[in-house]
């Protein structure tokens, strides 16, 4: 009989070793970038077309200032460029923390314009500045000649977010909740905080720690969050968990998904541009906006989230479907969505019914000509695990920086020197979370990333005026 049982034991013992080991090679293959193997990557339009990349870890960094100082290399390249930078912080060592623009001038009375951004929620933007990388490698995109549309990239958007490795901003506002169409102090007051049931999860999203007790437990952070979400998973379900995490909120300085109660600087910047340069938004004849993310969906899949701008559908310029959009021309794509809907949407997308202040959804509204705005979303680790490193990720961030946030005044710091700020913190969370270190990720993401700009510049110039 001990021996049966031994034999139970070693059984299981082997199952849960083939299972957890399944599990990590797939989502932590811990390949950090030194040199991953070529990859090729064929697209059929009219007819086929095929591109390579020697090395993809050429194409990804680690840190900021090194994605930034490649993009600023890649753009060089190029004779026919307007380049400029959009300060958006200073740090300690008084270096700029910046958004940087580059615009490849086209025929945009003709075909329109395609815009290209990362790092709007900052950690997420390494694999966006890896995708625009590989599309800035020579012969990838038509960069020259005038029979296509104007093409514009932004590198960087929440360069403070991406120089700590958060999603949020330096005022600990997450920036894809923080483009509200209208007064956004009335929308912040007439908002219900517990819309989405924020503050019925708030144990689980932003337990009470002033002094960092439970983020220093280990305990904590590898069973007892869990224990404590399961009676709120059984009183309200998973979906509602989700949904109450990425409607955003605005009455919460110190949590996560904070939406803030001002326009921040870096979406300032944004806007003003659009506002400043109608040759290339308001009065172009099409605007086609992919704005590139990382977390949720299938693992180095991409899920497509559109919001379509279609003031008249009779003369719309694009499809009207994302059957017809998906089967016409983002033929690479794991899904894509124009509906929030349940039962009309993908499982990535699902909860995000309630969710404002999306960027995209913003320009989206504003725009008076046939546009679609495109969220990539790159699916990452299980959902769970998401949740679980941004709530540990936000319990660390406050105990360390200690920000104290006051609403109505520019979010600073206790210092109180809103030029020149410590941006030294590192989230041992979130890097994981959004950028993975594995070969196969990484690769899917380039694959899909430039296919998808490719597809898009297809799609302006085939339904050109």
């Amino acid at each position: 009989m001990p021996s049966f049982s031994r034999l139970i034991i070693i059984q299981v013992v082997v199952i849960l070793t083939a299972v957890l080991y399944n599990f990590f090679t797939k989502y932590f293959d811990d390949t950090v970038c030194s040199k991953d193997p070529p990859i090729t990557l064929k697209l059929k339009n009219d007819e086929e077309q095929v591109y390579s990349w020697d090395d993809t870890c050429q194409l990804y960094s680690l840190d900021y200032k090194e994605a930034r100082s490649k993009f600023r290399a890649a753009i060089q390249l190029y004779e026919n460029v307007e380049t400029f930078s959009f300060p958006v912080a200073i740090d300690s060592n008084n270096e700029p923390l910046t958004i940087d623009v580059a615009i490849f001038p086209g025929n945009t009375p003709e075909y329109g314009t395609v815009v290209h951004s990362s790092g709007l929620h900052g950690v997420e933007g390494y694999a966006g500045s890896a995708i625009q990388l590989a599309l800035l490698q020579k012969d990838v995109l038509p960069l020259s000649g005038n029979n296509r549309p104007t093409i514009i990239f932004l590198h960087a958007l929440n360069p403070v977010g991406m120089q700590e490795h958060r999603r949020s901003n330096e005022n600990n506002v997450d920036l894809n909740r923080n483009s509200i169409h209208g007064n956004m102090e009335d929308f912040v007051n007439q908002r219900d905080p517990n819309i989405a049931h924020y503050d019925s999860f708030r144990t689980f999203l932003h337990p009470t720690d002033p002094d960092g007790f439970l983020i220093e437990s280990t305990w904590y952070r590898t069973f007892g969050m869990w224990i404590n979400l399961l009676p709120l998973l059984y009183q309200y379900g998973f979906v509602a968990l989700k949904r109450a995490m990425v409607s955003g909120q605005y009455h919460d300085p110190l949590g996560i998904f904070y939406g803030g109660n001002e326009l921040q600087p870096s979406l300032q910047h944004v806007q003003n541009f659009w506002d400043q340069r109608p040759d290339l938004f308001r009065d172009s004849p099409s605007l086609v906006w992919i704005d590139i993310h990382t977390g949720l969906g299938p693992f180095g899949k991409d899920s497509i989230h559109c919001y379509p701008s279609f003031p008249n559908e009779a003369i719309s310029r694009f499809p009207q479907t994302p059957a017809e959009l998906q089967s016409q021309y983002f033929l690479t794509s794991h899904s894509v969505t124009m509906s929030v809907k349940e039962g009309e949407t993908s499982d990535t997308f699902v909860g995000y019914d309630l969710s404002k202040g999306l960027m995209t959804s913003y320009f989206a509204e504003v725009y008076n000509s046939s546009g679609i705005f495109l969220a990539q979303e790159f699916g990452t680790l299980p959902a769970f695990l998401v949740g679980r490193g941004l709530v540990l990720d936000n319990m660390l961030y406050q105990k360390t920086k200690r920000r104290e946030i006051k609403a109505g005044d520019g979010d600073k710091t206790q210092s109180g020197d809103s030029d020149k700020q410590d941006y030294s913190y590192r989230s041992p969370y979130l890097s994981k979370v959004f950028f993975p270190q594995s070969t196969t990720w990484r690769a899917s993401v380039v694959k899909r990333g430039v296919a998808l700009m490719l597809q898009s510049l297809d799609l302006s110039t085939k339904t050109k005026n």
